[in-house]
């Protein structure tokens, strides 16, 4: 972790402010990274560089997340959300947006 926070991973710099705006770019620049059929092993590495932790979901096996977060008390977050069939992607998302108390 850096001081005092992640930095936001390349995915998600110079988003707009209004966060249903930044949202759309963030999926955009999501799905244009990670095409479709590309390999879960390709991505989950790209993911890992830039910072994002990654999580399964052991009653959906199919579907994984992979995560930033950034801030103290409000924190924006960065999340990769896909699918696999076959160890390659079938559906990927990204959700941009803030956690507040």
């Amino acid at each position: 972790m850096r001081w005092p926070y992640p930095r936001p991973p390349a995915l998600g710099y110079d988003l707009p402010s209004n966060y249903a705006e930044g949202e759309k770019v963030f999926d955009e620049r999501v799905k244009a990274k990670f095409p479709i059929g590309m390999s879960e092993a390709e991505l989950l590495k790209e993911l890992r560089s830039q910072g994002f932790s990654v999580r399964s979901y052991p009653n959906k096996a199919d579907f994984k997340s992979a995560t930033v977060k950034r801030g103290l008390i409000f924190r924006n977050l960065w999340s990769v959300r896909w699918r696999t069939k076959d160890n390659q992607i079938e559906d990927i998302w990204g959700v941009y947006g803030v956690i507040a108390p």
